[in-house]
This record gives C-alpha cells, sequence and structure tokens, in this order.
C-alpha cells in the first residue's frame, strides 16, 4: 500500500511538471483510484501554473482548489525547485495539517 502511495506520488509530480503527458497517463492515474478525467486534466493544469510560478498572486488560490493527492504533489514540485517562500507561506495559512506538515518537511530537508 504505501509503495502503491509512493508511485502515485510520483507520477502526480510527474504529471505536474508535464500535464501534456496526462492522456498518456490517464490509464495509470485509474489504476491509483483517480479517474475523475476532466476534472484531473484542468486540476494538473493549475498545478503546473504553480509550480511554474509559485510566486504569482493567483498561486495561492489556484492551490487551494487542488484534489489534496495534487496538493502534496505540488508541494514536492515546488520544494525541488526551491521556492521556500510559497512553502512558508502555504505552511503558515493552511489548515490543512497534513499540507502543512509536508510544507514544512520540504523546507527542511530540501
Amino acid at each position: 500500500m504505501a509503495k502503491d502511495n509512493k508511485k502515485g506520488a510520483k507520477l502526480l509530480a510527474a504529471l505536474v511538471r508535464h500535464p501534456g503527458d496526462f492522456p498518456a497517463r490517464l490509464e495509470e492515474l485509474v489504476r491509483f483510484g483517480w479517474n475523475e478525467a476532466g476534472s484531473w486534466k484542468e486540476a494538473l493544469a493549475a498545478a503546473h501554473r504553480i509550480a511554474e510560478d509559485p510566486d504569482a498572486p493567483a498561486s495561492t488560490e489556484l492551490f487551494g482548489g487542488l484534489p489534496h493527492p495534487l496538493k502534496l504533489a505540488v508541494v514536492d514540485v515546488v520544494a525541488e525547485e526551491g521556492a521556500a517562500g510559497f512553502l512558508a507561506r502555504l505552511q503558515r495559512d493552511t489548515e490543512d495539517r497534513a499540507i502543512a506538515k509536508a510544507a514544512g518537511a520540504a523546507m527542511n530537508i530540501r
């Protein structure tokens, strides 16, 4: 189960970086139980915009509308890019403890 979660997280992070790969990887998403194709396509596009410019004014609002697993993937991708300001705001402002914890861990590890 944990192995599947890691694979799912890696898949989502890859799709955040390259949302154009979505159609080819839809079957993998379905395997992880993420089967609302239309909403995932839009959510991945929003996640990609956040990853491209985490300090943009709309990033926080876009982040709030993402599905939970995709939020965690965005935190990972943004952390790899070194966007500590976004992660700090996220940790401070979110009411979701799992997201706050992931943002804090991302800032400490990377």
